[in-house]
């Protein structure tokens, strides 16, 4: 039974006593078991709630892996952070589930508590190696993307590429690759392309695609990052009619960040182009991360070609859908104050300017 009225549901869930409910939501557990197909997430819910563990825990792994699948990332960040929060979850089935949250996390957009589980779970000794280092290399990336705490994620890959260089040489490929990009302020441009050399050599060892993609679209970031005019070739060479889901999933980054970097450069044309193929294929390959970054490109592009009709409003509506993510609503307050500076609005421009 459901109650339409949300709060007469709380009442009424609140007056029938704790043994009754536990077992009434065994019968609902049992119901929506024998369903076609099984609402996994609903399922969870009541095994937890009657509290048979091993069944939410299954039903719960279910759930985020078919979500995972589907593209549904937030989805799967959301059930995943609330179950392995809870200290009832075994060690073995955290090391199941800490990847799959790991891996929508970083297609995803942030969450500082994806952020808390992870660094909490990744210093587990009882883990195995292999399992600690990708959810290392997973950390890493959230760190220096979502988050924007560059000099934790970078010691974090570097450590997960050591980690990984025995287990999984295409994992400690992808760690290399990332620190291949120049986006962190610390390190010189011989540091990074040392980090491309190891990572492109790891990633040929390894006979995995999708590392090789990996390298491959960051080896064009740091081409047009640089002004290399080499840039212009390589991004034709990214994977985007790959079979591999993977690897288009990294062409569409590789687009998009050879956009950021070639509208930096001075290349609105040619980044209009990228772009627009980027942000395609991103949503093509369930990317949120991505599509976000393209979208702040896309103002920054805006702004340079004199696209300022309604402007303003498309900025603060990026920065209000984004304010849990300072990094990527960076390039949205960045046309903002500039659009307020342009105007003369100067106090309006400092605050968009400084935030």
């Amino acid at each position: 039974y459901g109650l339409p009225v949300p709060l007469a549901a709380v009442a009424v869930h609140g007056s029938v006593p704790g043994p009754v409910r536990q077992e009434l939501h065994g019968r609902a557990a049992d119901v929506l078991a024998h369903r076609q197909p099984v609402p996994w997430a609903a399922l969870a819910g009541h095994h937890r709630a009657g509290g048979r563990i091993r069944g939410w825990l299954r039903a719960v792994e279910q759930a985020a892996r078919e979500a995972a699948e589907s593209e549904r990332h937030q989805e799967a960040i959301g059930l995943l952070e609330q179950t392995l929060a809870d200290p009832a979850v075994p060690p073995q089935t955290r090391a199941r589930l800490a990847p799959i949250l790991a891996r929508s996390a970083v297609v995803g957009l942030r969450s500082d508590q994806t952020v808390q589980v992870l660094t909490q779970i990744v210093e587990d000794a009882a883990l195995p190696a292999a399992v600690r280092g990708e959810l290392r290399l997973d950390l890493g990336l959230l760190l220096c993307n979502q988050v924007g705490m560059s000099d934790k994620g970078w010691h974090e890959l570097e450590r997960a590429a050591a980690e990984l260089r025995e287990a999984r040489p295409d994992l400690s490929a992808r760690a290399m690759s990332a620190l291949v990009m120049p986006h962190w302020p610390g390190s010189s441009l011989e540091v990074h392309q040392g980090w491309l050399e190891d990572a492109a050599r790891t990633a040929e060892d390894s006979g995995d695609e999708a590392a090789r993609s990996a390298v491959a679209a960051n080896r064009v970031g740091l081409a047009m990052s640089c002004g290399d005019p080499q840039a212009w070739d390589l991004v034709t060479e990214l994977p985007t009619d790959s079979p591999d889901p993977r690897s288009r999933l990294h062409a569409a980054r590789g687009l998009c960040n050879a956009a950021d970097a070639a509208l930096w450069l001075g290349h609105p044309g040619r980044a209009q182009d990228l772009l627009t193929e980027g942000f395609e294929l991103a949503g093509k390959s369930g990317a949120p991360y991505t599509e976000h970054t393209a979208l702040g490109t896309r103002l920054r592009l805006e702004w340079v070609t004199g696209r300022w009709a309604g402007l303003a409003d498309r900025c603060e509506s990026f920065v209000a859908s984004t304010a849990a993510m300072p990094v990527i609503s960076a390039d949205a307050r960045l046309v903002r104050g500039l659009l307020a500076l342009a105007q003369g609005e100067w106090d309006a421009a400092l605050s968009w300017l400084s935030g």
